[in-house]
C-alpha cells in the first residue's frame, strides 16, 4: 500500500515536471519568434524596404507588453472583488463565532487578533479542538504540509509534529525544516496557546529520515 502511494506520488511529480518543461519550451519558442520578427522589421525599416511608422515596426515588442498589461489589469479587476468578498465573508464568520461565546470585535481589531482571542478563550475553557491552530499554521506557512498536536494536560505540554511540503525547486523531495523555521512555527503557535503550556516541536519520521522509503 505504501509503495503504491509512493508510486502514485512519483507519477504526479513526473507529470508536473513534464508540464513545467513544456511550458518553458513554449515560452522560449515564443520569445525567439518575437525577437526574430522584431529584427526583420527593424532591418526593413532602417534599410528603407518599408515606409512604416515606428509604432508598426515595434509591434513585435510592444504587443507582448500590451498583452501583459491587459492581463494584469483584467486579473486585478476580477480578483480584487473576489478577494474583497472573501475577506468580508471571513470577517462575518469570525464575528459570528465570537458572538457564540459572548465576545465582540474591539475597535480596530483585525480578524487575526479576534481569532486569537477566540482560540485562547476556548483553550482556557477546555473545549478547544486544536483545529484552529493547525489551520492558522497551514495558512501562515505555505511550506507546511501537515501538523499534528499531542497534548498532555497532566504535564501541561504540547508536542507538535510537522512535515514539510515537497516543492519543485527541491525535486519534489521532502526536506527538513531549518532550526530557525521550526522556531518560527513554534512562536506562531504559542500566540494561541496559554503560557501555562510548554510547546516543543519535531519533524515527522519520513521528513527526518534521509531516505523517505526507510
Amino acid at each position: 500500500m505504501k509503495n503504491s502511494k509512493h508510486a502514485a506520488d512519483a507519477g504526479r511529480e513526473v507529470r508536473k515536471i513534464a508540464r513545467s518543461r513544456a511550458s518553458a519550451a513554449a515560452l522560449g519558442l515564443y520569445l525567439l519568434a518575437v525577437i526574430v520578427l522584431q529584427i526583420v522589421f527593424l532591418t526593413l525599416k532602417i534599410s528603407g524596404g518599408v515606409d512604416w511608422s515606428w509604432w508598426i515596426v515595434l509591434i513585435p515588442i510592444l504587443s507582448p507588453i500590451a498583452l501583459s498589461v491587459v492581463i494584469i489589469v483584467a486579473a486585478v479587476l476580477i480578483l480584487l472583488p473576489v478577494e474583497l468578498y472573501k475577506s468580508i465573508k471571513r470577517s462575518r464568520k469570525i464575528d459570528a463565532e465570537a458572538e457564540q461565546y459572548g465576545m465582540k470585535r474591539r475597535a480596530g481589531e483585525s480578524d487575526a487578533d479576534l481569532k486569537k482571542r477566540i482560540v485562547r478563550r476556548n483553550m482556557i475553557a477546555g473545549n478547544y479542538t486544536r483545529k484552529e491552530i493547525k489551520d492558522t499554521l497551514l495558512e501562515t506557512f505555505p511550506d507546511l504540509a501537515s501538523v499534528q498536536m499531542s497534548t498532555n494536560n497532566e504535564t501541561n505540554t504540547i508536542v507538535m509534529t510537522v512535515r514539510r511540503a515537497p516543492s519543485e525547486k527541491n525535486g519534489w523531495k521532502i526536506e527538513r525544516f531549518t532550526e530557525e523555521e521550526l522556531r518560527e512555527i513554534v512562536n506562531k503557535a504559542t500566540e494561541y496557546i496559554p503560557p501555562t503550556y510548554t510547546v516543543t516541536i519535531r519533524e515527522a519520521k519520513e521528513a527526518a529520515a534521509d531516505d523517505p522509503e526507510s
